[in-house]
């Protein structure tokens, strides 16, 4: 009992380097890196508020909205104020799949501001699946 946190912060450590060697090892088989083009960046803001109690932490979070109306929402009197503005940026790109030679789509979502990602018409490096034509992943 003594070494408890020790072993539990070891097991974390070993379970979360599995799963990127697992990850890793599934990109590296099963995709192909591909040329693909930014066709839309569009970003969407949530809000996001923690209250911080003796014992327990409480985040409440909001979906996606458009800044302007997240912006309204936090200002004083509103149903949201105390809340911060966190951006999310959305990137949709078009690429050729090597397994149907055609034209598909892929999008993901990370957060922060759109000027940290590629702006529309750039190349970028994105991985197409050997196998399923419609799937690809977009690493940074």
């Amino acid at each position: 009992m003594r070494y408890f946190r020790l072993y539990a912060i070891g097991a974390t450590i070993v379970i979360a380097g599995v799963m990127l060697a697992l990850y890793q090892y599934d990109l590296a088989t099963n995709y192909v890196p591909v040329e693909g083009h930014v066709s839309e960046i569009a970003t969407l803001c949530r809000l996001e508020k923690t209250d911080q109690y003796i014992v327990a932490r409480e985040e409440h979070k909001t979906n996606a909205v458009p800044c302007e109306m997240a912006q309204a929402a936090i200002q004083p009197g509103q149903r949201f104020a105390g809340y911060k503005i966190v951006p999310q940026t959305e990137i949709s790109w078009n690429y050729v799949s090597p397994v149907d030679h055609m034209s598909h789509t892929g999008h993901t979502q990370r957060d922060g501001d759109r000027n940290k990602w590629p702006a529309p018409g750039s190349v970028i490096k994105i991985y197409a699946h050997k196998t399923k034509a419609a799937k690809s992943a977009f690493v940074t």
